[in-house]
């Protein structure tokens, strides 16, 4: 029953893929206003410390990067139709619905979750019109749609890919599994993982070794396909973050006689 009043809801609001995704005022439109970005994703498990480690990156004073905040501020202001480029996206969002509800999810966890994944995407096809030039993100669609994206065909694939690397972070499963539990208490339970919730530290410590594992082979798939990767480990957070700083320095945004 949940799963059939989700899958109608779904249709529902995904239904603005086509239609009004956007809400804003200003002239960002289905068009590439220029070419020449780049974006630099964080991957990996839910605790590990990405948020943490983005924060010490001492780029993100300076304005020389757009993060989580300035793309979410566009995803809930801004208007027009993705049009046409919302195909892949459209798919990558039915491949999780199918997913998600397969779970034993409250109808409030999984209206939550598939929001938030939408908000994702259109923070993703905002980031490929090039409103900014440069972009170090926690949260992208390959940190949220790891074994959706890779059930994509290669056209589907290399299109996501253009201008892209990524920055996988690991961590220790018992470091992991301690960043959670400090996470829930400062969280009421509605507005917790609800991949979290009732798990013992044993449980949530086999999930973080599981996770490491596909973000390995998520890492080795993303290089094989040609992207710069790199790994690093969050527990010494001033290494992390100068490993961080450093890959970054060598991702230059392509000309834009590159990208045509």
């Amino acid at each position: 029953m949940i799963k059939h009043r989700v899958q109608a809801s779904i249709k529902s609001i995904s239904a603005r893929f086509g239609l009004d995704v956007y809400r804003k005022k200003s002239t960002i439109q289905n068009k590439i206003y220029n070419q020449n970005w780049v974006y630099v994703e964080l991957i990996g498990p839910s605790g590990v410390g990405k948020t943490t480690l983005l924060n010490s990156i001492s780029y993100m004073p300076d304005n020389n990067w757009a993060g989580r905040e300035d793309l979410m501020k566009l995803t809930t202001h801004a208007a027009k139709s993705l049009g046409s480029s919302s195909s892949v996206y459209s798919r990558l969002l039915s491949f999780k619905v199918n997913s998600i509800t397969e779970k034993e999810y409250s109808f409030y966890q999984l209206n939550r979750l598939i929001k938030y994944m939408i908000q994702v995407l259109e923070a993703d096809f905002i980031m490929s019109r090039g409103v900014y030039q440069r972009y170090l993100f926690d949260e992208g669609i390959f940190h949220n749609f790891r074994t959706e994206i890779q059930n994509l065909g290669k056209t589907e694939l290399s299109q996501l890919l253009k201008n892209r690397a990524f920055v996988f972070v690991e961590a220790s499963p018992e470091a992991i599994v301690s960043n959670i539990r400090k996470r829930q208490g400062d969280l009421a339970e509605p507005d917790q993982n609800p991949n979290h919730i009732g798990k013992s530290d044993e449980d949530l410590e086999q999930e973080a070794i599981r996770s490491l594992g596909l973000n390995r082979k998520l890492q080795e798939f993303l290089a094989k396909s040609g992207s710069k990767t790199v790994i690093v480990n969050s527990l010494d957070l001033k290494q992390g973050a100068s490993d961080v700083e450093n890959f970054i320095n060598e991702i230059k945004p392509p000309r834009s006689s590159d990208c045509s």
